[in-house]
């Protein structure tokens, strides 16, 4: 039972943080999988979409789609 009850704690955080995340995007007209990208982009600099990808853990073609707008 307790178990459970810190579960349900755990995912209300989850949700709070992504809300939070959320309100912070908006104004810069950013979702997530963008600002991510622009994180990483920031972090390592030049990249080739290859690497980018590699780097996230993720595939090209997720890649593309996490930057469409």
């Amino acid at each position: 039972m307790r178990e459970k009850k810190l579960f349900h704690i755990l995912m209300h955080i989850g949700k709070l943080l992504e809300q939070a995340i959320r309100n912070q995007l908006e104004p810069l007209e950013l979702h997530h999988g963008q600002a991510r990208t622009l994180s990483v982009l920031s972090e390592k600099g030049t990249l080739t979409q290859t690497s980018l990808a590699r780097g996230m853990g993720i595939t090209q073609k997720l890649l593309t789609k996490k930057m469409e707008f």
